[in-house]
């Protein structure tokens, strides 16, 4: 499999409120994927986390040689890359997975 590019996002309607996720991964040999779908009540962070953690998963199932991931979520794009802590305990697993995957 050769690498693939997906773009996440995910928001709520409040904090905490009804929240969603979105995936669009390109380079699949099967084309382009799409995800979307509710994941309850959330705040805006846990959204975005989930949404990267659809697209690890994902590209895990696929056996990806490596996965470019695009995101606006400054916590979670500076907490992946090591530039922040992960302190929330929120966000502490679903951090500790995606990396775990991302690896």
């Amino acid at each position: 499999m050769s690498d693939l590019v997906a773009y996440v996002d995910g928001g709520s309607l409040g904090t905490p409120g009804p929240s969603i996720l979105g995936v669009v991964i390109e380079g699949s040999d099967s084309g382009t994927i799409r995800i979307a779908r509710w994941i309850g009540r959330q705040d805006n962070n846990v959204a975005e986390y989930v949404a990267l953690l659809e697209a690890l998963q994902c590209a895990k199932s696929l056996q990806a040689r490596a996965l470019h991931v695009y995101s606006d979520s400054q916590v979670v794009v500076r907490q992946m890359r090591g530039e922040y802590a992960c302190r929330s305990p929120r966000l502490y697993s679903l951090h500790w997975i995606c990396r775990k995957l991302a690896r």
